[in-house]
């Protein structure tokens, strides 16, 4: 995809990116043993580990958007 700026009728290309929709059921089995590995740790410790994990093979997830899905399927 790419986002652009339009202004006055004149567009300008800001940049390219691919957004990433992983299988949420394939994703909550790895955030799963993520939090396995961590269960004696606090949330806030348990959702940077899952952040830096989605960092590294996904991109970068919203983090409102993270914090929600954590709640609805993790309690945490």
């Amino acid at each position: 995809m790419s986002l652009y700026y339009r202004t006055d009728g004149q567009s300008k290309k800001i940049s390219d990116f691919n957004p990433v929709f992983p299988d949420l059921h394939d994703l909550k089995d790895e955030v799963a043993i993520i939090l396995a590995e961590f269960s004696d740790k606090d949330s806030n410790t348990k959702i940077k580990e899952v952040t830096s994990y989605l960092n590294e093979f996904y991109g970068s997830p919203q983090k409102e958007n993270l914090t929600s899905w954590l709640k609805a399927e993790f309690d945490i």
